[in-house]
């Protein structure tokens, strides 16, 4: 577990597994952190200071993260180094591009933007470039998987759904109904998301790519509130789930010497 005192969330595991970049608040400012997937080796890898970032995924070699941040005006995709460094944007232009993914060869990079009327995923070259509407609408968080298919989230009717646009494919259809857009995730065999979001009691599920059945597997503990944007990531392998979770809430009290 990584815990401190202010909020640690938007945890995703590394492609082997072995480490999770994470957003905390510790140092009083938003950063974007790693650490050991136990927990140890806790390093943070930008240092804004002050600027709002958030979203981070990892690169499919895990050399890189890409994250969202208003470094530089309005939100923005940008990428930086998994061992920290220099910061690169991605995208610039006068909307809000968030919640980056990255395509499985690594080349492109998926994110929600309101360029169009209605907010839609589009896609732009990792190395800058002009970007490309992917759906018509909705698409508030995305992961391409092995077989070219891209899965993504959209409300319908007020309700969160997750959608499928399989490679090739101009239609999409739906996949799963009721899915909040931060309690859910693919990896290598389906999806893990959080079952009956509307009821008091939720339970872990799994969605099987290959039998496209559903099967709980673990209820979550009554009072147990998913935070972060994803709140779960999967192991690629599917033996581990990292939750980004709020037990408790509180506040630290600071005291400012010299101030005028």
């Amino acid at each position: 577990m990584v815990a401190s005192t202010h909020d640690d969330k938007s945890a995703e595991f590394s492609p082997d597994g072995t480490r999770i970049v994470f957003v905390s608040l510790r140092t009083g400012s938003q950063e974007i952190w790693t650490a050991g997937a136990d927990g140890t080796n806790v390093r943070r890898i930008t240092t804004l200071n002050g600027p709002g970032v958030g979203s981070p995924r990892w690169s499919p070699d895990g050399q890189f993260v890409a994250i969202d941040g208003n470094i530089d005006g309005p939100r923005d995709i940008y990428i930086v180094r998994a061992d920290g460094g220099e910061i690169r944007r991605v995208t610039a232009s006068d909307s809000i591009d968030i919640r980056p993914s990255w395509s499985q060869d690594g080349q492109w990079i998926y994110f929600w933007s309101i360029r169009s009327r209605k907010g839609a995923l589009w896609k732009i070259p990792v190395g800058g470039g002009d970007a490309i509407q992917v759906t018509e609408e909705g698409g508030n968080r995305s992961y391409e998987t092995a077989d070219g298919s891209l899965y993504y989230h959209k409300d319908v009717a007020g309700k969160g759904e997750v959608w499928r646009l399989a490679a090739g494919a101009t239609t999409p259809e739906q996949v799963l109904p009721s899915v909040d857009q931060k309690m859910w995730t693919t990896f290598e065999r389906g999806i893990c998301f959080v079952q009956d979001i509307y009821q008091k009691t939720q339970r872990l599920s799994f969605y099987d790519f290959a039998t496209e059945t559903i099967t709980p597997f673990a209820e979550l503990p009554e009072g147990w509130h998913i935070e972060g944007s994803p709140g779960l990531s999967v192991s690629a392998d599917g033996q581990q789930i990292v939750l980004t979770v709020m037990v408790e809430r509180g506040g630290d009290v600071m005291l400012v010497e010299d101030f005028h």
